[in-house]
C-alpha cells in the first residue's frame, strides 16, 4: 500500500530538499498515480470483465434509450395517424 504523499509543495520546499529526497518524492507520487489509474481502470472497464465496467453500462443504457425513443415515436406517429383518419372521416 502506498503511503500518503504531500503533493502540494512550494518551490522553496523543493529547493530545500536534497536530490535523494526529491527523487524519493517523485517515486512516491508516481506509484500513487499508478494506483489511482489502476482503480479508475477497474471502475471504467470492469477489471477484465467489460460488462461490469461503467463504460459498458452507460453504452447499454444509451442503446436502450434510443430503442425506447424509436418505439415511442412509432407509436406516437401511429396514434396521430389514427386520430387524423378518424377526424377526416
Amino acid at each position: 500500500m502506498v503511503e500518503s504523499v504531500k503533493i502540494e509543495m512550494s518551490e522553496e520546499d523543493v529547493q530545500a530538499k536534497t536530490d535523494s529526497e526529491k527523487l524519493s518524492a517523485l517515486v512516491k507520487i508516481a506509484f500513487a498515480n499508478h494506483e489511482q489509474l489502476a482503480k479508475q481502470g477497474r471502475i471504467l472497464f470492469g477489471n477484465g470483465r467489460p460488462k461490469d465496467g461503467l463504460c459498458f453500462k452507460v453504452e447499454s443504457q444509451g442503446t436502450r434509450l434510443n430503442w425506447l425513443i424509436c418505439i415511442l415515436s412509432a407509436l406516437g406517429l401511429a396514434g396521430i395517424g389514427g386520430v387524423i383518419s378518424y377526424v377526416v372521416k
